[in-house]
């Protein structure tokens, strides 16, 4: 959800008003090509720093291994957000090129 409200975002600030519709399907394709190494590294990367988060934060308030869970599911979630981010900002980098590169061959 936070990774659609910021390339949303971006893509709004970046892309000029006729190319919105090109530049929202390319950031979904983009998003759609990551989907799958991103989840794959969410589930070693996020749950790793995740559980090592939590565990570390549980030890502080003094609750043995209550947080670990939490952890684990904050961390999972965090990097599929950046994984996806990822992926709709190559897909509004290829709009806003191809966006350059028609307003190139107009002048010329």
């Amino acid at each position: 959800m936070c990774a659609h409200f910021a390339a949303r975002a971006l893509l709004r600030r970046v892309v000029e008003q006729e190319y919105h519709t090109l530049g929202i399907t390319l950031a979904v394709v983009g998003a759609l090509v990551v989907l799958l190494p991103s989840f794959f590294l969410s589930f070693v990367v996020g749950g790793n720093l995740g559980g090592a988060w939590g565990a570390f934060f549980s030890e502080q308030v003094g609750a043995e291994v209550v947080g670990i869970p939490f952890g684990l599911a904050v961390g999972i979630a965090f990097v599929l957000a950046l994984g996806l981010f990822i992926g709709a900002l190559f897909g509004i980098t290829i709009t806003k090129a191809i966006i350059l590169i028609r307003q190139w061959r107009v002048r010329t």
